[in-house]
């Protein structure tokens, strides 16, 4: 019967979305047990040719805002922070005593969107930015609340790069090298699996569709003389952009790696059996109105199936993280091309081809 379903699915990938929708397209379905369905298809890169293979790597954009939640809950764990105390307990910032960890996980805490479409760099600008040295131009700029905490839910990257450098401040030690050392070489990944912050030689160019509405907002955003490359008669090139916000934008890698993130997440190897199910747990704001996030997750359904995810796009890429904690069932879907809306109900449409 799965077997069935994952034909099915494999029939809409190769008809609806590979060299369609995106250029290329990773999707992988795993358990405890290793990967169930694994689909690799297109072209990582179109001009020279390189298909999507199973070890082709993207961007995760703002999926990555859960690989900060992790971190921020394993240091809540080890007693170094409290969940609900103001963060200014950890952090030397002008924010109010209102604005706690908490809100700021479940995006409550009054921050405004800053979605830093600007704050980019090319590849070759890379070698001299640091993100500490960002984040301290970056938060006190942005600092600004726009609604009192606890009152609204409006999702917020600022929030997620504050929660980044109290990661910092707190372990006393980089971000990149706190990911790397508590969460990355935890998770069993293979020498092909990749996890972090960096291009590599198997990073799959990023695409927009060309003459879609996505595509005339995005040259009205950037600089197209810098950040465009090559064309085709369907798709605009990017050249290789990194994302200031790591905390909140900057993750890097494939679908088998992440689909072992997830599997270790579930089985308590990254938090305990307690943190996981705090972090799923709805979190409330205006007194009792349910935050469209928990903590660091969005929440849903699928076919009857709870389902916790993030879905994570920009400029070039577009990807999904979803789990399905009863089944013990991990989805993750990776795509070089510019997210759109269209794509955020496509994720939750297209599991419904094979989850029973």
């Amino acid at each position: 019967m799965m077997s069935q379903d994952f034909n099915q699915l494999k029939a809409y990938l190769d008809k609806n979305i590979t060299e369609k929708k995106s250029p290329g397209v990773q999707f992988v379905v795993a358990n405890s047990t290793g990967i169930l369905f694994e689909y690799n298809s297109g072209m990582a890169n179109i001009e020279e040719n390189i298909p999507v293979d199973s070890d082709t790597q993207f961007k995760m954009y703002s999926s990555t805002k859960l690989i900060t939640m992790i971190s921020v809950l394993q240091l809540a764990e080890q007693g170094k922070i409290e969940l609900d105390s103001p963060i200014t307990n950890y952090l030397d910032m002008d924010f109010s005593p209102a604005i706690t960890v908490r809100k700021v996980l479940s995006h409550t805490a009054g921050f405004n969107r800053n979605p830093f479409f600007k704050e980019l760099h090319l590849e070759e600008e890379d070698s001299t930015f640091s993100y500490s040295d960002f984040m301290k131009y970056a938060i006190p700029k942005y600092n600004k609340t726009i609604y009192e905490p606890g009152k609204k839910n409006v999702y917020s990257n600022y929030g997620y790069m504050v929660l980044s450098a109290l990661v910092q401040e707190v372990s006393g030690t980089g971000y990149e090298d706190y990911i790397d050392k508590n969460i990355t070489s935890k998770i069993n990944l293979a020498a092909s699996d990749y996890l972090g912050f960096k291009y590599t030689e198997k990073t799959a160019k990023g695409y927009q569709k060309r003459g879609t509405l996505m595509h005339w907002f995005y040259t009205l955003l950037i600089d197209t003389k810098k950040y465009y490359s090559s064309k085709t008669k369907k798709w605009q090139g990017l050249n290789n952009l990194y994302m200031k916000g790591l905390g909140f934008g900057g993750g890097f890698s494939n679908a088998k790696a992440l689909s072992k993130l997830m599997a270790s997440l579930m089985e308590n190897k990254l938090l305990s059996e307690n943190s996981l199910k705090e972090s799923f747990s709805k979190q409330l704001y205006k007194g009792n109105k349910s935050s469209k996030q928990t903590l660091g997750w969005w929440h849903g359904e699928v076919n009857g199936h709870p389902s916790y995810f993030h879905p994570g796009g920009g400029g070039g890429y577009s990807c999904e993280i979803r789990i399905y904690p009863k089944s013990g069932l991990v989805r993750i879907m990776m795509m070089n091309k510019t997210q759109t809306f269209g794509d955020l109900k496509m994720f939750s449409d297209i599991d419904k081809l094979w989850l029973s």
